[in-house]
């Protein structure tokens, strides 16, 4: 058995002669098996340590051995209590990651050719106080490390991070192997692109730009892109009746995307799906509490039809038809908090707020606007807001009390709010079941603004993959 051990001595020492080493961190040191079947992690912590670690549900069942200051204990709850643990101490564990992903749960663990992709607490255990960590990981020979983490610098050999401080619950994947990794620079911002499965060079060529159009189209929502650093998992699963079958936003230690793909698709067809858009419209607001997912989602819902008639996707009819069609979706729903409920409700909000904001302030703020000032001021990357919070901080920051006026009347409403009123004003109407966009309406001119697209210019960016 091979453990990871620091002496309270040494970490001292390190300290002292090496003063990039803060005392304010706690520091975790990770090795990764060389055939990818285990990973060993050493955590010493700044000061007096947490109370305790908290790890994916599953950990105990794959977790080789723990010790506590080089003492071996049993743990087989999900929280591993670190209370008796001195100041300047270490906890050490090894995770079988071979078992983890053999076990057919794609969520826990899941082996794609020859990499481990994972849930980030399968391995790295963090504690419930958002305390700040500084990750060291040793790779193997020709081994990738695709994170969410912010790199740090690279000191001794040794790939250095600084994991977001974010809850401990909340959700992060991690992939060590051999796969394919693609680059999108937007304006300083680093997007990687972490391609899980057989992409030929033409399919990596395709999916990389398939990415870039939608990441360009949600920067020039704001005039620059969201993130600092985005992680994207791109899992090739072969031939599917979708194109893009599952994906989702995932924001524990930083922020990244996860995409399942059937790779086999024209970059056309990968073009035309949705749900590329969707997910990066989700990075223009902070993590949004689980009971207002109809916010986020409302948001991302709105976004992934007004960004494609933006860049020429989508006519602007055919976006407006694609609302409307939501919508309708959102009003025969069963019940309130149903998927197409959820999806939609905020979505109807929030083009009453968008065009009522352009309207009052004589196209001087706009959702877009509401939004850029948002991601200024309050980009804290683990909080947690509540959609009320939200609204009030979007009227602060705009003057018009649009967004709490909204909320007041419909956020608690059990029947689906009803965008009609709003869309006849924009002169979008239906007919027979064809719609029809009317140019005398009285907002005609504002939903043109909406769907037009954005003159805001990137600096030092270009849309990767054109010429």
């Amino acid at each position: 058995m091979r453990l990871l051990l620091f002496t309270l001595p040494l970490l001292f020492i390190l300290m002292v002669l090496n003063p990039r080493v803060s005392a304010a961190l706690d520091h975790y040191d990770v090795r990764v098996e060389e055939d990818l079947s285990a990973v060993e992690v050493n955590a010493c912590f700044a000061g007096q340590p947490p109370q305790r670690l908290y790890r994916h549900h599953d950990a105990a069942e794959f977790t080789e051995w723990l010790t506590l200051a080089g003492q071996k204990v049993d743990a087989t709850d999900r929280r591993v209590s670190l209370r008796g643990l001195g100041k300047y101490n270490c906890a050490s564990w090894r995770v079988n990651l071979a078992a983890a992903s053999a076990a057919g749960d794609y969520r826990t663990a899941l082996r794609i050719q020859k990499t481990i992709l994972t849930a980030g607490n399968l391995w790295f255990w963090r504690d419930g106080d958002k305390r700040q960590i500084e990750v060291s990981v040793h790779f193997p020979a020709g081994i990738q490390f695709s994170t969410p983490w912010p790199r740090s610098e690279n000191r001794d050999g040794r790939q250095r991070y600084l994991p977001a401080a974010t809850s401990a619950n909340w959700t992060s994947r991690l992939a060590f192997g051999h796969f394919t990794t693609q680059q999108i620079e937007l304006d300083g911002a680093a997007i990687s692109i972490a391609m899980l499965g057989d992409f030929d060079e033409k399919q990596q060529a395709e999916i990389r730009q398939w990415l870039a159009e939608p990441a360009m189209g949600v920067a020039r929502v704001t005039g620059y892109f969201p993130q600092q650093q985005l992680q994207i998992l791109v899992l090739g699963i072969g031939s599917r009746s979708s194109s893009v079958p599952w994906a989702r936003v995932l924001r524990g230690g930083g922020v990244a995307i996860e995409f399942f793909v059937d790779e086999t698709r024209s970059l056309e067809v990968l073009r035309a799906d949705w749900t590329a858009t969707h997910e990066f419209s989700h990075l223009l607001l902070p993590y949004v509490a689980s009971q207002d997912r109809w916010l986020s989602e409302g948001l991302a819902s709105y976004y992934q039809n007004v960004l494609r008639a933006r860049d020429g996707r989508l006519s602007e009819i055919q976006a407006w038809e694609k609302l409307s069609s939501g919508f309708r979706r959102g009003q025969t729903d069963s019940r309130r908090g149903g998927t197409m409920d959820t999806y939609w409700r905020g979505a109807s909000l929030l083009l009453q707020a968008d065009s009522e904001l352009r309207a009052r302030s004589n196209g001087q703020q706009s959702l877009d606007s509401a939004l850029t000032q948002l991601i200024a001021c309050c980009a804290d990357p683990g909080r947690r807001w509540l959609a009320l919070e939200l609204f009030e901080k979007l009227d602060q920051l705009t003057g018009y009390g649009v967004f709490s006026n909204i909320y007041a009347q419909h956020a608690w409403d059990k029947e689906f709010p009803d965008p009609q009123a709003t869309l006849e004003k924009l002169g979008v109407e239906r007919r027979d079941e064809n719609l029809t966009l009317n140019d005398a309406a009285l907002w005609s001119a504002i939903r043109q603004q909406i769907m037009q697209p954005s003159t805001k210019e990137l600096p030092g960016s270009e849309l990767p993959g054109s010429e």
